[in-house]
């Protein structure tokens, strides 16, 4: 009970806030709260994923897949509260991403949810080993226990992923059977129209925290990007690289269907710079990147990656 109060209060505290930023949808926020609040019984569920997902950058605007560091996510609530939840959301129609103008500045611009397409992914931390990997993956798979006597092997995620670009009204329908998919190649091969695919990267801690990723997945090469992104070509061990700048807006983090992701429904407060390594090998496309308080230098990066390729 003291938790599905605790999360009613948090539901009515952002429905709240979010009707002072739409005003056109107040009465019907107005209403949808005295909704929730009536809602006093009914069948209650519970969600409890351990989440793993970073912001691993494919070549779309906004990363869905983003924010919860291994984090495990538990609420019990009434149905009616997570129907009410969804429909409130839903009302509102306006998310936040960033722009490029011609002249190369950055800005964070107001857009039709509706008029919103992306492909995403949803990872979850793994206990297979990297033998195991492999065989699931269907390409070689190894992480080295250190890099550079600096990084550690934390943990080993994998992920399901689609291609194919989709409103956010399909993500949200889609996610939580993506996040079956990791498990179960019976529900993998039911999101074949969605050009689906599999990845697994590993997360390195440094000495002072900090994070590095290194992700692979079956992939052409070089990967699509959008116009918030610049490359730089670089090669590792003689094979072709490239380095990627990007922006993206500095995103809270909130939890949907238990899922950890980017709140693209608030106005984040300020715009990020990214940095990160892409190359291929053999037909993997293998991704470096870091977490938001260690930036890496692009001849600091093409140093790590070739220790890992040499690894494998």
């Amino acid at each position: 009970m003291a938790n599905k109060e605790w999360l009613e209060e948090l539901v009515t505290q952002d429905l709240q806030r979010k009707a002072s930023e739409v005003q056109p949808s107040d009465e019907m926020l107005s209403r949808m709260m005295g909704r929730i609040k009536a809602d006093g019984g009914g069948n209650r569920s519970m969600i409890k994923y351990r989440i793993s997902s970073f912001h691993i950058r494919r070549w779309i605007v906004v990363t869905v897949c983003s924010a919860f560091i291994l984090m495990g996510i538990m609420f019990t609530l009434s149905e009616d509260v997570r129907a009410a939840t969804l429909e409130a959301i839903d009302t509102l129609k306006s998310i936040f991403v960033i722009d490029r103008s011609e002249n190369g500045e950055y800005a964070i611009v107001e857009k039709a949810a509706d008029d919103f397409l992306t492909s995403f992914s949803v990872c979850n931390t793994t206990y297979l080993s990297d033998e195991e990997l492999t065989r699931k993956m269907g390409f070689h798979v190894y992480f080295p226990e250190k890099l550079n006597d600096e990084f550690k092997l934390m943990e080993r995620v994998e992920g399901v992923g689609i291609r194919e670009q989709v409103s956010l009204e399909v993500i949200e329908q889609m996610e939580t059977t993506q996040l079956k998919a990791i498990n179960d190649a019976a529900v993998f091969n039911s999101l074949a129209e969605y050009n689906p695919f599999r990845d697994v990267f590993a997360i390195y801690e440094g000495e002072k925290g900090t994070m590095l990723f290194i992700g692979m997945e079956k992939e052409v090469f070089p990967p699509i990007f959008d116009k918030n992104s610049i490359s730089f070509e670089t090669t590792i061990g003689g094979k072709s690289a490239l380095w990627i700048e990007t922006v993206r807006p500095d995103y809270k983090s909130i939890s949907s269907n238990g899922i950890g992701k980017a709140d693209l429904y608030t106005k984040p407060d300020k715009m990020l710079k990214d940095y990160y390594l892409v190359w291929n090998s053999d037909g993997i496309k293998y991704e470096l990147s870091t977490s938001d308080d260690l930036v890496l230098t692009m001849e600091e990066a093409v140093e790590l990656a070739e220790t890992f390729m040499v690894a494998q």
